[in-house]
């Protein structure tokens, strides 16, 4: 069996470490590069569309708005609830 001195050693693993770093490039190369285009923003021509928009509020001065109730608790209290923990040791 061939002795293996310092010398060869340390070529092995450098030449491992090239060998690694060869693959590690092709490997990186072969993924592809993707590239995500932002939406187009919005031109003036959408914020022209917006200039005549009016909001109606008539729908606060209806009578059947004015005769809903609070039902239950208000403000709403946390109360203690959901599952036993399934991976809880026992």
């Amino acid at each position: 069996m061939p002795q293996v001195t310092q010398r060869s050693n340390i070529m092995i693993l450098t030449l491992v470490a090239v060998l690694g770093l060869a693959a590690g490039f092709f490997v990186y190369r072969s993924m592809g590069v993707y590239t995500v285009t932002p939406a187009p923003a919005a031109g003036a021509e959408a914020f022209a569309q917006l200039k005549g928009l009016t909001t109606d509020f008539s729908v606060l001065q209806d009578e059947r708005f004015r005769s809903l109730q609070i039902f239950g608790e208000l403000p709403v209290n946390p109360g203690i609830g959901g599952k036993n923990d399934l991976f809880a040791p026992f």
